[in-house]
Parts: C-alpha cells; structure tokens; sequence
C-alpha cells in the first residue's frame, strides 16, 4: 500500500513540475502564457505569470556621449591702441614744433638790467629771442622776447629805450619796462596801445610788479611770465596767428 500511495504523487509531481518548467521557458522566450481559469488555484498560475518588466537604458551611442566642442584659440591678447600724433606747426619765432595754441601766442618783450648787481638775471632759459644793446655809458641791456614758454621769474625789469621799442614792434609784442628815456616813453604814450606795441609800464601796472629784498633798488624789480601773460589779456594784446620774416629750413645734416 505504501509503494502505490508514493508513486501517484510522484507522478502528480512530476507533471507539475513539467508544467512549471514550460510555462518558465515560455515567458523567457518571449512567448505569451494564458491566464489562469478562474478556479485553478493561486499558487499554481503563480508559477506561469509573465514576471514583470524591469526597463533597461538603452545603450548610450557615440553622438550621446559627445561632449560640446569648446572653440580653443589663442587667448585674447590686449593690442594698443595707436596714440593719435599731436598736430604739431614751427614755432614762428624759433622753428620748433609746438602746437597751434603755442604757436599763436602773443609775445611779451621785457627789459632787464646788465649791471653786476642785477646778475644773475631771470628768464633767459626761457626767452624765445635775446636783443642785447648798449645804454647809456656803455652799459648793457637785454630785452628777452617770450612767445614759445612761459617763464616762472623773470627780471630784474629796467627801462625803456626807442630802439628797443622799434624792435620790439616787428611782433607788436607787450612791451614790459619800469619807466625810460623821454623819447621811448613819448612813443609808448603816443603809439603803445597795440600801434607799434602795448605799453606795460610798472608805473602803470605795478600791480604785476614785485621788489624782493635780496637786492638793491632799482636791480630788485621782477614779475612772473603767468603774471605777464594775465596782464597781456588786460591790455588787449590777444593770441593770434604771428607774421614774421624769419624762415626755418630743415635742420642740416652732420657732417
């Protein structure tokens, strides 16, 4: 009786298990398994259910994994800028270039003494043209013209004489001097207000003027070319185009 229980149920087993095996590889292969009856028992459909789906990535391809190009070049280097040249014109009284507001400005004629007390003098390094003239006695007198740069002291200022003013009038330069000869200063009253020249006597204008205490008078009277220039203005005597004879070649070449 044993023996015939055992192998009905090992039969029973047996077809079970073929049955499960089937179903496994059916869902495997991709092939469709029918679904349980209604009244076949649960644990028995479990074994042929389709197992659910597990999504797989696709595989990325090559396009996906290429990265954006960066645009590498050579690093942008900063280039100057090119400094525009200055418009430059010969200075009418000395050839050098200067720019036309230099150019144009109005030469201011001052007398200054020679005397051994009045050296050393202020404002030749400065000066555009140097008149150098006996006075009376022999005795020496500059008349600094400066057109080109404005000097810082410039003196010690002396008198006028007429053939300094002559000179001075081929520009119609300010005429700066502390009183003169009777001649020069009846010209200046006559012809001073921008005819031949303008008159800036310090009798007029002392205001313009200075006595330093290093020095004795009359070697002691000085003014400064921004004062001078401040004074131009007031006279009148305006910055303008300036004609002068003298003419600037090109330099020579050294030889």
């Amino acid at each position: 009786m044993v023996r015939r229980a055992v192998i009905p149920a090992l039969a029973v087993l047996a077809v079970l298990g073929g049955l499960g095996m089937g179903m496994l590889l059916g869902a495997v292969s991709g092939g469709s398994t029918a679904s349980p009856s209604p009244g076949s028992s649960g644990n028995v459909a479990g074994l042929g259910s389709t197992p659910p789906s597990v999504p797989v990535s696709p595989e990325p391809s090559s396009s996906d994994n290429a990265q954006p190009s960066a645009s590498i070049g050579p690093s942008a280097v900063p280039q100057p800028r090119p400094t525009p040249s200055p418009n430059l014109v010969a200075d009418p009284l000395t050839g050098r270039l200067v720019t036309p507001a230099v150019a144009r400005r109005h030469p201011i004629a001052v007398m200054i003494d020679d005397l051994s007390a009045a050296r050393p003098q202020s404002g030749f390094n400065s000066a555009s043209i140097v008149w150098q003239a006996p006075a009376e006695g022999g005795i020496p007198r500059y008349m600094m013209i400066f057109q080109e740069n404005v000097p810082g002291d410039v003196g010690p200022v002396r008198s006028a004489r007429y053939y300094f003013i002559a000179w001075a009038a081929e520009l119609r330069a300010m005429y700066v001097h502390s009183g003169g000869s009777p001649q020069a200063l009846q010209t200046l009253r006559e012809q001073g207000n921008g005819q031949l020249v303008w008159n800036a006597d310090e009798f007029r204008w002392g205001g313009s003027f200075r006595r330093i205490s290093s020095r004795f008078s009359p070697h002691n009277l000085y003014s400064t070319g921004d004062q001078l220039r401040a004074l131009a203005r007031t006279l009148g005597a305006k910055d303008a185009p300036i004609t002068w004879p003298w003419r600037f070649a090109r330099d020579a070449a050294l030889g």
